[in-house]
């Protein structure tokens, strides 16, 4: 990882261990639209997308006058405290509010935890509709049950309670997101605790009787990433897993099947075999098979088996499709946040990813992950380095490392890297925030691997390869350059 060097490395702008977000204030800020109308607007986009629609709005008196699907989709944006408040006015709204089960698939939980009984009821309610704010929240909180509960004695049958339950809600959670990456193998990924009941090791257990009732392709996929992370990836065990998630119809279980074979010493009939697995795979829309099978394109398309022109227009629309973050409408999205705020969280995170020697890929994920959550959800300036170090734990639990025992970083570590400012159970709420948002998808391509494809292009010297990539790296600090 370079280290980048810039005049922000001063002492009064830099993050201590605990950081002070901002030592100087503009004195003047432009004139804009303030962000609740900015909210507003956005929640009735899809809404008064029509003329038709927008009419219905103009004839109706009163929120209550309009038409039910009109109103289902509006009740959607709401809060689900809000929600409950609401159905309150009237029986018209009770039945409604109680009676659809699309309400409760999409209603936002931002903010809320389930800490007591009238809370965890309602988190009960979200998850029984499928909603993946909720299962990925009551996840959490039983994954991390004993860490965010002061003074609880670990036993078996409690550990054994809490394990079943994760595992549940985290089974829910992969099957609501499919056809995107399950995402349970990392949040239990090794390594475990040695000295006490390891809830992470006990839903891998409880993960383990649940296949063997019955085959699904999440819940195999799950185990074989957490096996091949325990020992080798080309063990029995793990190949029998991915193989049996491929069979129920995983993408993923079948493209990490494809990682394991090599493909160098195969005949030509082999390789054309494997070559339309992976077709197959990027038909079930896996974006790491997708750029897989574009690297394949581009180091294959001077030879027999492929056509030069077919594998040119299969990467020139690949780059076409990219979509791309507008971070440098920070400031639109975020009232109290401006581009030299997360100037310094990003600098501070590469600060963090070199002291661990984390790669390049984590570190530009990290980012990404800031900058989506900061263009889709509100924050308060006070929780923007806990946005940043809890990306950085995300994005090096989710991207694969052949060291993982030396590189991962834990949920107390990343409290610990910010002077204890943030506590252990805000790190997990974090957590559950930022996956929520993302509705579970944590995979998305980066810049860094559209460089990647790009240098695979043509033969380029060593010295070109760490230029490109300290320009890449210095292009993360400023919001100025797009980015994907």
């Amino acid at each position: 990882m370079v280290k980048t060097q810039s005049c922000l490395r001063n002492k009064s702008y830099r993050y201590a261990s605990a950081p002070r977000m901002i030592t100087r204030r503009r004195t003047s800020l432009p004139k804009k639209v303030h962000f609740l109308q900015l909210q507003d607007i956005k929640r009735t986009t899809n809404v008064l997308r029509s003329s038709a629609i927008r009419s219905l709005f103009m004839q109706a008196k009163s929120f209550d006058e309009l038409p039910h699907e009109v109103v289902t989709l509006i009740l959607t944006y709401f809060n689900a405290k809000d929600l409950i408040m609401l159905r309150c006015i009237n029986r018209r709204f009770k039945e409604l509010i109680d009676g659809n089960s699309t309400i409760w698939s999409q209603v936002s939980y931002q903010g809320l935890w389930p800490t007591s009984a009238q809370e965890e009821s309602l988190f009960h309610r979200g998850a029984s509709c499928s909603n993946i704010e909720c299962l990925v929240k009551l996840g959490l909180s039983h994954l991390y049950h004993y860490n965010l509960i002061s003074g609880s004695e670990k036993n078996e049958k409690l550990v054994k309670h809490n394990a079943n339950l994760a595992a549940a809600y985290f089974c829910q959670l992969d099957t609501c997101i499919a056809p995107k990456k399950p995402i349970t193998w990392m949040l239990i990924r090794p390594p475990w605790s040695n000295r006490s009941v390891c809830l992470k090791q006990a839903i891998q257990s409880q993960m383990l009787e649940m296949t063997s009732l019955s085959t699904n392709g999440a819940i195999c996929y799950n185990i074989g990433r957490v096996l091949a992370l325990e020992s080798d990836i080309h063990s029995k065990d793990v190949s029998k897993n991915f193989h049996m998630s491929s069979l129920d119809g995983c993408s993923h279980g079948a493209f990490q099947e494809l990682l394991v074979q090599n493909t160098s010493d195969c005949d030509s009939g082999r390789k054309l075999q494997w070559f339309r697995d992976l077709k197959k795979c990027v038909q079930m829309k896996n974006q790491e098979a997708l750029f897989m099978l574009a690297n394949f394109y581009i180091v294959n398309r001077q030879k027999q088996c492929l056509k030069e022109e077919e594998a040119t227009s299969f990467c020139e629309n690949l780059f076409s499709k990219n979509t791309c973050i507008r971070y440098d409408k920070l400031e639109t999205f975020q009232p109290k946040i401006n581009s030299l705020m997360r100037c310094i969280l990003v600098d501070w995170l590469a600060e963090v990813a070199y002291m661990k020697d984390m790669s390049h890929q984590v570190i530009h994920a990290a980012v990404q992950y800031v900058d989506r959550y900061l263009t889709t959800r509100v924050i308060e300036r006070t929780k923007l380095q806990l946005l940043g170090i809890t990306c950085l734990l995300l994005a090096a639990k989710s991207h694969y490392d052949p060291r993982p025992q030396l590189h991962i970083l834990t949920v107390r570590e990343s409290s610990w890297l910010t002077d204890q400012t943030y506590q252990y159970e805000d790190v997990v709420r974090m957590m559950g925030e930022i996956i929520a948002t993302f509705k579970g998808d944590l995979w998305m391509p980066s810049s860094w691997d559209y460089l990647n494809l790009l240098q695979s292009f043509e033969e380029v010297s060593l010295q070109t390869k760490h230029l490109s990539h300290y320009l890449h790296d210095l292009s993360m600090l400023f919001t100025c350059f797009g980015r994907l």
